[in-house]
C-alpha cells in the first residue's frame, strides 16, 4: 500500500476470489472459477463522514506495474456507513487483483 487511509482503515488480503474480468479480455473464461488473488478491505473510522483516499501498487500478470487510486466518499445512513468508491463499494469495500492466466 503506498497511500494509506486518513480516516479508517485498508488490509490487503491473499484469498481465493472469482475475478471480473469484461468482454473482450481473454481472461473473462477466468471469471467461472475462484482464482488466488488480491482483495482490498476498507473500513471507516466511527462516525466518519467525507472523502478519504488508498494508494495501492498492483504488479499484473504481464510484468507492468499499476498504481491504483481508490477515492472514496463515506457518508453515515441510519445504522451504518455507505461508502461509494471507484473502484470499490460497499461497507467492507474489496477489489479483486486476480493472478488468472489464460492460455
Amino acid at each position: 500500500m503506498l497511500t494509506e487511509p486518513r480516516h479508517g482503515e485498508a488490509r490487503i488480503a491473499d484469498d481465493p476470489l472469482f475475478p471480473n474480468y469484461l468482454a473482450p479480455n481473454s481472461r473473462l473464461p477466468c471469471d467461472a472459477r475462484k482464482e488466488q488473488g488480491r482483495e482490498l478491505f476498507y473500513t471507516p473510522a466511527a462516525d466518519f463522514q467525507g472523502h478519504d483516499k488508498v494508494v495501492i501498487r498492483n504488479a499484473t500478470p504481464d510484468g507492468f506495474m499499476r498504481r491504483i487510486i481508490i477515492d472514496m466518499d463515506v457518508r453515515q445512513e441510519a445504522s451504518k456507513a455507505a461508502i461509494t468508491a471507484s473502484p470499490v463499494a460497499g461497507r467492507r469495500s474489496k477489489m479483486p487483483l486476480s493472478k488468472c492466466r489464460v492460455g
